[in-house]
């Protein structure tokens, strides 16, 4: 109703100043913004977009607050969030891990200007192994056969690089299995016949293949 509506937009400024304050401790500041993604009025809404976008991309604002704020932005879904989060996602100057998050969160966005944002991700240099991985697997949900194959060689290209983490080579080797598709399986079967493959690699890319059946 509108009173409830107008209580929500009024606790709006209260919100954000937890969320920006380096005094709050993390669990305040998170259910800030976990309460800012669930206010629903259209002008409620833009602020809270603007809030979480600000914490987002503050260099200053601790790795987990960021982290949450990403997840957040995934919840709202909007052509304002898909641009917020590519442009994190993509900025190399942010931390690794808020990087892998805000691509992730983009895979709860079902809309073309998500897509564009994560394939751009995807052909950005800067892109490190874990929101590459992140990326891919996001866009290995689309219907696009092209989107698909995108996917398939971002993961593969994670999966045989020597100088990505074992932990980040074991995700996108499990993508790999779980998508099935025929480049999918070539990959994973590539990677297995490969003589300078890690023994520990080669196991798990065996569960892969057997996930893909």
């Amino acid at each position: 109703n509108v009173g409830s509506e107008v209580a929500l937009e009024a606790a709006v400024p209260s919100l954000e100043g937890v969320l920006k304050d380096p005094i709050a401790n993390n669990w305040t500041r998170m259910r800030a913004a976990a309460a800012l993604c669930e206010i629903g009025s259209e002008a409620v809404f833009a602020e809270a977009v603007a809030a979480l976008d600000a914490v987002l991309r503050d260099s200053t604002t601790e790795e987990v607050t960021r982290v949450h704020a990403a997840r957040a932005l995934g919840k709202i879904g909007s052509k304002k969030v898909s641009a917020a989060l590519g442009v994190v996602s993509k900025d190399p100057t942010t931390d690794r891990l808020t990087r892998a998050h805000a691509a992730h969160a983009l895979n709860s966005i079902d809309s073309d200007e998500a897509v564009r944002a994560l394939k751009q991700v995807l052909k950005n240099p800067t892109t490190n192994a874990l929101t590459r991985a992140q990326a891919a697997d996001a866009l290995s949900g689309s219907c696009s056969e092209a989107t698909l194959k995108e996917a398939v060689r971002a993961l593969t290209e994670v999966l045989k690089d020597p100088e990505t983490r074992f932990g980040i080579q074991v995700q996108a080797a499990e993508i790999l299995g779980k998508l099935g598709s025929e480049d999918a399986v070539r990959a994973l079967d590539a990677v297995m016949k490969d003589p300078t493959t890690d023994s520990s690699l080669r196991v798990r890319v065996a569960d892969a293949l057997r996930e893909a059946g």
